[in-house]
């Protein structure tokens, strides 16, 4: 959606009580290129509203890139993003295809880089008969990260 559209969209919607809100939909909302300004309106029309982003982390938060910058600007504007980690390395390929743990690993280095804004992270963990097991690891890989949990 466009920036303009959805800034429309708010100002209709804004004498509704909104306390809570994901802002996430069909795909990665980090992608959209204007994702930080879309936070940035939602939080001038609901400033008390809990907002809240999902992740894949299927994409390089490299340094000094326009794209990282704009992550981290959204930050500010995000009270939680939490990161989609369904399993360990194998397990994670295949319960969160075409993702690779290779990029993830990636990403959480670079992660580690970032102005958070008192944004909390935790681990979302879809539990299923394969993965069960791999929940010890992931505590180990949310310690590694400084992380927020698992939820």
């Amino acid at each position: 959606m466009p920036l303009e559209k959805w800034k429309l969209l708010l100002n209709r919607i804004s004498h509704h009580p909104i306390n809570e809100a994901k802002l996430m939909g069909m795909g990665e909302p980090m992608l959209h290129p204007q994702f930080d300004e879309v936070c940035k309106a939602f939080k001038e029309t609901y400033p008390d509203s809990f907002v809240i982003v999902a992740t894949n982390c299927q994409y390089k938060l490299t340094e000094g890139s326009r794209f990282r910058e704009k992550f981290e600007n959204s930050l500010k504007y995000i009270d939680m993003l939490y990161f989609s980690i369904d399993g360990y390395k194998e397990h994670y390929e295949r319960d969160r295809s075409p993702a690779k743990w290779s990029v993830l690993e990636k990403f959480l280095s670079d992660f580690k880089t970032i102005e958070r804004s008192g944004c909390k992270v935790p681990v979302n963990y879809v539990v299923n008969a394969y993965n069960v097991y791999d929940i010890p690891k992931i505590e180990k890989l949310v310690e590694e990260n400084n992380l927020d949990g698992i939820r």
